[in-house]
């Protein structure tokens, strides 16, 4: 959002949001913004520095300087942040388990973080000629400090009876060597051929240290020390040649990713055996898309193939009931129109939603001697079908969308089979979840006030069976946000956004608190833009809590989440001679990287 801070409005050429992706972007892409500027060859300097001032329950700060050289055609762009953050959760649990024996447990946690970091990137890009654009951009990430600090208090009931009484408190302290990203790319026109080509290098690795006290009122008490250590390291390469045929505009192109994460996992004393998983992760995807434009609409259609190999080893051993080869197409078709002053689309698409690493470890993670936690290798990736119709008419903005995700993931926990007072926590794979969303707003400039109203509903179609029995999930969530923007004089301008969800239900998740919260935004500028003060008021009313029931196999739970959400920040900012740094960003990488 900062880098969008620094763009004028005389230097957009065209802004476009596209709802429905086409074949040239990855499968697990929802919608992209594309923003194309205006190419300009003056010479010229230009720095950016922000300052913020953040006050919760802690204090923190942002500091993040740019600074742009421009010489003709060559274009050097550096950024600098440092962020301090502190935050706090607070949350109550509430589990009921059905076995020969009925199980609750009634949990209160705390947990209070301080995460420091320090990010810069160098970004360097030359116009070989009006038509030839090459350039690199690297980022160096560090986090000298990382450490989560967390109480709880457990009490057991069985049958009823008071059964044992578990106290738990320590931390988990994170340690990183650098981040390192590297993107090359090149963008070039040779008569009617246009050629895209990215590159891109990432490498981390990141130890946790947890030591957690663990107490018992019954049985007995025991510290629990553990270390967990990951490697993460990303290969990335994409290109896309794109030429006109019959009218209309073909883009054929291919994607190679490769990705290897080693996860080694132990604890002091063997409390868990020890483990070490590595997951290597290839994928090749070939794609067509074309486009063209009718006389009575805009028609674009595409397909994208998806070959993805994966590789499982534990303990040095390659497990290969667990590697897997999937082959997937995703076909995508839309049509858009315009009738006088209503704009339209219609479309298809397929898309994917990948799991995590972590969500494919085998690792068993230590929570408490009642919770362990566990991936699940056998995870496949979801496949989502989506029929959409969008409309923008005047001030209104209307979309409706059928969704059917198949091989849907969610969160499950089963019990142990020769021991059901303990619960495993994973995930698992369910055939299908449909759901049906509309969206309509209001928009409208009525001088120095701009209100926009924006309403909306998802219905699922879900029905869960556990071995409690089938459990309905079809109540519709809600939600409306309402944000008004007010230009006042002296350079002032005035945000006031409100948010709303209703309860409702999400996969096997029953949001059973309505949540609504308010921020105000205050914005003073000086010296037509060059200066700005910012004051920002969050969750004025401290009422972004969320309460969940989540059902899973024998085990249902009752989470009240209360977050260190209220709070002040204030910012200034200074900038001298404005630019737009001509660089690119890759969706495509940046979904792989949530991933790790």
């Amino acid at each position: 959002m900062s880098e969008l801070d620094g763009l004028k409005s005389q230097d957009i050429k065209n802004v476009e949001l596209i709802t429905n992706p086409g074949a040239k972007y990855d499968a697990s892409v929802s919608s992209v913004i594309k923003i194309t500027t205006i190419s300009h060859n003056e010479n010229i300097l230009a720095i950016d520095n922000r300052t913020s001032l953040v006050q919760s329950n802690y204090t923190g700060a942002i500091e993040q300087l740019s600074i742009n050289f421009r010489n003709n055609r060559l274009n050097i762009f550096n950024t600098f942040k440092y962020t301090t953050l502190g935050k706090s959760i607070h949350k109550i649990a509430n589990q009921s388990i059905s076995t020969d024996t009925i199980w609750q447990y009634i949990t209160t946690e705390t947990e209070k973080s301080r995460k420091q970091s320090y990010e810069n990137t160098f970004n360097l890009n030359f116009n070989i000629t009006q038509k030839h654009l090459l350039g690199c951009r690297y980022t160096i990430n560090f986090i000298p400090t990382y450490k989560q600090n967390m109480s709880s208090g457990t009490q057991i009931i069985a049958n009823q009876k008071f059964y044992d009484q578990l106290d738990n408190s320590g931390f988990n302290q994170h340690q990183s060597n650098p981040t390192h990203r590297l993107n090359i790319y090149y963008g070039g026109q040779i008569n009617n051929f246009k050629l895209d080509y990215d590159f891109n290098y990432l490498n981390n690795n990141i130890s946790t240290n947890s030591l957690f006290n663990e107490s018992s009122d019954v049985t007995y008490n025991q510290i629990i020390i553990s270390n967990n250590k990951i490697k993460n390291n990303l290969i990335l390469s994409k290109f896309i040649l794109s030429h006109p045929l019959f009218g209309g505009n073909i883009n054929v192109g291919l994607d190679y990713i490769i990705t290897t994460r080693f996860d080694h996992y132990t604890t002091l004393n063997n409390i868990i055996a020890p483990s070490k998983v590595q997951m290597k992760e290839q994928r090749i995807n070939p794609f067509f898309e074309f486009n063209k434009k009718l006389p009575w609409g805009l028609i674009n259609l595409g397909l994208r193939y998806e070959h993805t190999i994966t590789d499982y080893t534990i303990n040095v051993i390659k497990d290969y009931s667990i590697g897997n080869i999937f082959d997937q197409l995703f076909p995508n078709l839309s049509f858009s129109s315009k009738i006088n002053k209503l704009q339209w689309q219609l479309s298809y698409n397929t898309r994917t939603q990948r799991p995590t690493y972590s969500q494919l470890s085998s690792n068993i993670l230590y929570i408490n001697r009642f919770t362990l936690q566990s991936g699940n290798p056998f995870l496949k990736p979801e496949y989502i079908h989506s029929i959409s119709l969008q409309a923008l008419w005047n001030f209104l903005q209307f979309n409706i969308e059928f969704q059917d995700k198949r091989n849907a993931i969610i969160y499950w926990a089963t019990q142990k089979s020769n021991q059901e007072s303990v619960t495993m926590v994973s995930y698992k794979n369910l055939n299908s979840i449909k759901r049906l969303s509309t969206t309509i707003s209001i928009f409208h400039n009525l001088g120095f006030w701009s209100p926009r109203l924006t309403i909306g509903g998802n219905k699922q179609f879900l029905n869960l069976r556990t071995n409690n029995g089938m459990i309905a999930l079809n109540k519709p969530l809600f939600y409306a946000q309402l944000t008004n923007t007010f230009k006042l004089p002296s350079s002032f301008n005035l945000i006031v956004n409100s948010n709303f969800q209703s309860k409702g239900n999400y996969q096997n998740v029953y949001f059973n608190k309505n949540i609504f919260y308010l921020d105000i935004n205050l914005i003073k500028t000086f010296e037509k833009g060059r200066y700005s003060i910012q004051l920002k008021f969050s969750d004025i009313f401290k009422s972004m809590k969320d309460g969940n029931t989540l059902f899973n196999d024998q085990m249902t739970m009752d989470l009240i989440n209360s977050y260190d959400s209220r709070k002040v920040t204030l910012t200034f900012r200074y900038q001298f001679n404005s630019i737009k740094n001509k660089e690119r960003k890759n969706s495509f990488i940046e979904n792989e990287i949530n991933r790790l």
